[in-house]
């Protein structure tokens, strides 16, 4: 779609890399205000946010590296540090992301899901405009379709007419942002739904809202995401296994106060 900014005739940004350099950068003074609301220093919102861009980062290269193209890259291991032709994996990501802020909370001695209370609607909101960003990239693109809202992109690669999955994910995460920021507003007043008070809830009701998102997203997604074992792609099977566990936590313990 547009998958460079043109700076000068020879000199052009990627897209995707500078949306989400963007996303990160403004979302890292967003959670230096939000740090005040959890009772939090801008140093700890500072230094997670870092363990989130390494982890992150090394997680969603690594993912694809191994998962979805190892064959290729095992021709040629120093295609592994050309991130600039992109492959990259949110899932690797978050997990890289929430194994590197585990153990920053335990060095740190923070409650880890207080921190990821500050975390969630910061993801939501980020994860929904890196779809745009994916959007305008051409990647992660739908299967074909004949509906009014159809597009094309323009690459001889993806032939037809195609679902904008991009657009569908990104005003679903909205909506989850919108849900999440009432839900943390309960949490703060004087409410009696007590559900909304435990630490962790509003990262539990992220991750179930999202993972529900994702299991559509991929029904609709045509792009090469690796092996599907047993007919779903890797991502559904996590998506899954992320739906039950936060249902879990969510309905049989959310009267459970640490």
């Amino acid at each position: 779609m547009f998958p460079v900014i043109p700076i000068t005739d020879q000199i052009f940004l990627p897209t995707y890399i500078t949306i989400i350099s963007l996303i990160y950068t403004l979302s890292l003074f967003w959670l230096l205000k939000r740090s005040k609301q959890y009772g939090f220093s801008a140093r700890v919102a500072l230094d997670s946010a870092f363990a989130v861009m390494i982890g992150g980062f090394v997680g969603a290269r690594l993912f694809h590296v191994f998962y979805e193209a190892f064959d290729y890259y095992q021709q040629d291991w120093m295609r592994v540090f050309y991130i600039w032709h992109g492959g990259f994996v949110f899932y690797g990501g978050a997990i890289g992301a929430l194994i590197a802020v585990y153990f920053y909370t335990r060095i740190s001695r923070i409650h880890f899901m207080d921190l990821a209370d500050m975390y969630a609607i910061v993801f939501s909101v980020g994860y929904g405009f890196g779809r745009i960003a994916c959007f305008l990239n051409g990647c992660c693109y739908g299967s074909r379709c004949d509906l009014p809202w159809s597009v094309e992109f323009p690459s001889e690669h993806i032939i037809g007419h195609r679902h904008p999955v991009q657009i569908y994910v990104f005003l679903w995460e909205i909506g989850t942002s919108l849900a999440l920021f009432w839900i943390e507003k309960q949490r703060f007043s004087n409410t009696r739904l007590r559900w909304a008070k435990p630490s962790g809830q509003l990262f539990l009701f992220w991750v179930f809202f999202h993972a529900l998102g994702r299991l559509m997203m991929e029904y609709f997604r045509d792009d090469y995401r690796g092996p599907s074992p047993y007919g779903m792609s890797i991502s559904s099977w996590i998506s899954v296994s992320l739906l039950l566990l936060s249902s879990h936590y969510l309905f049989h313990h959310r009267n459970t106060k640490r």
